[in-house]
């Protein structure tokens, strides 16, 4: 399997916009989020800062390959949360609270753990280990209407 850049993976996004019915803020948004990310992995990880704005101004002016803001838009959150790929689907519900769950991925581990479920009622504390991957869940939850996403 070949390794791309996460440039290599926007450039792929955008030929492809129309396949994966991505919009350019869908775009905008994974680009951004993914500058952060390096932002973090270069600056926070290496011990420059312990502050993520500092650290992505950091990275836009020294290192960035085009300007961005860090911009958090409200369409890109749901009730809080940033949006994934899985508010797509009917989200199961808290067994204590009927609140919807939130998916976690879960590195590799002798527990065959995968994904955890994770209480969006931020006062409740439950979460659940499952060994269904994220793509078991997508194959198992139902699609929701596309103009409720």
């Amino acid at each position: 399997m070949k390794r791309i850049t996460i440039d290599e993976f926007g450039k792929y996004l955008r030929r492809n916009e129309e396949r994966f019915k991505l919009s350019l803020s869908d775009i905008d948004r994974i680009d951004q989020q993914a500058a952060v990310q390096r932002a973090r992995t270069i600056f926070i990880q290496s011990g420059i800062t312990n502050n993520i704005s500092t650290a992505y101004e950091m990275y836009q002016e020294l290192l960035a390959e085009r300007d961005r803001e860090l911009i958090m838009k409200a369409e890109w959150k749901i009730n809080g949360n940033p949006r994934s790929i899985m508010d797509r689907y009917e989200r199961p519900k808290c067994p204590e609270c009927d609140a919807d769950m939130l998916f976690r991925l879960i590195p590799a581990n002798v527990e065959g753990v995968n994904t955890q479920l994770v209480c969006g009622n931020k006062e409740c504390s439950v979460v659940l280990d499952s060994e269904m991957t994220i793509r078991d869940w997508m194959n198992v939850l139902e699609k929701k209407e596309e103009a409720s996403v």
